[in-house]
């Protein structure tokens, strides 16, 4: 049950990072073979790989060598998975905080362009220092005839534009320090909007680099996604060749005269399938003459060894 939720995992990772149908990117690679197979392909052209699972041992080392697969593909995926997504959602929220109108959105990006341009940059030294109001469209002309009167300490001819849009201004004026707050509670009070320059973090990438990183990261991962789900997929497939082996030795004893068959089959025709068997195999219904029993497990019990396989690229 691992080793098949972990491919069921890889396989969803695989066909989200790569937007490719899971058909088309779950393929099987064997170390014994160059050649790639489709998972299908591979279940019927299963060959047990001796060299890495060797024959002379016990089930036991066998079943733990397998789970092994599972448990290191594990630990490879989760560091690459956790930065592909950290950068995943730090390129959604510099998406978000580039919409909006200037009320409202990161206003780093407009006034790093007015300062290119010529713009008298942003002031913070002893005394003084630039901040930020957005002003709504209606009030521009009130603001520009006014801002000088909102405290003595802030410095006349200092208001600038910095952009706008179709609802607001942003401008920039210059006060001194020591009044900052007072300066912010008259604005407020003319509703005026300040806004503040936000904190670089190491997250104020631009949004062209996070989806360079982003297109980096993806491609690292649907490759180390690929390789692991290759290997995941062939232990699984070592595991249910080895249990049908343990199976058949339980049901038919020594010496052991078995072979296994792949089939694959729609699931509406399965009932069908099971009735042909019992017609062409007679000798192995049960006494009282059913297809099968009712064990007490969560599943049937025919009279032959029978094991299904999920189709996990569906």
């Amino acid at each position: 049950p691992q080793l098949e939720g972990t491919i069921t995992k890889l396989a969803g990772i695989l066909e989200e990072a790569s937007q490719r149908p899971k058909a088309q990117v779950c393929v099987v690679r064997p170390a014994a073979n160059q050649n790639s197979f489709s998972t299908e392909s591979y279940l019927k052209n299963f060959s047990w790989y001796s060299a890495q699972y060797d024959t002379r041992d016990s089930i036991r080392v066998l079943t733990e060598k397998l789970a092994q697969v599972c448990t290191s593909a594990e630990e490879r995926i989760r560091g690459v998975v956790t930065e592909y997504n950290d950068t995943r959602n730090k390129l959604n929220n510099a998406s978000r905080k580039g919409q909006g109108n200037l009320a409202t959105r990161s206003i780093n990006e407009v006034v790093k362009v007015w300062s290119a341009k010529g713009g008298h940059g942003v002031l913070n030294t002893e005394f003084l220092q630039t901040i930020f109001v957005a002003i709504s469209s209606h009030q521009v002309r009130d603001f520009l005839a006014t801002y000088r009167e909102l405290h003595s300490f802030v410095c006349p001819g200092s208001a600038s534009l910095v952009s706008e849009d179709r609802e607001f201004s942003l401008f920039a004026i210059v006060i001194f320090k020591k009044s900052a707050d007072d300066i912010k509670t008259a604005a407020r009070k003319k509703k005026y909007l300040t806004r503040e320059l936000e904190h670089d973090d190491g997250e104020g990438m631009q949004i062209d680099q996070l989806n360079t990183l982003l297109e980096q990261q993806k491609s690292n991962l649907v490759s180390l996604i690929s390789q692991q789900f290759s290997l995941c997929y062939q232990a699984w497939a070592h595991v249910k060749a080895l249990r049908i082996f343990v199976e058949s030795m339980l049901k038919y004893g020594l010496p052991p005269k078995f072979i296994p068959i792949l089939l694959s089959v729609d699931s509406g025709k399965e009932a069908a399938i099971r009735k042909r068997f019992a017609v062409l195999y007679p000798e192995l219904r049960t006494p009282l003459g059913d297809d099968h029993l009712e064990s007490g497990a969560l599943q049937y019990e025919f009279p032959y060894v029978s094991l299904k396989v999920q189709n996990v690229t569906k």
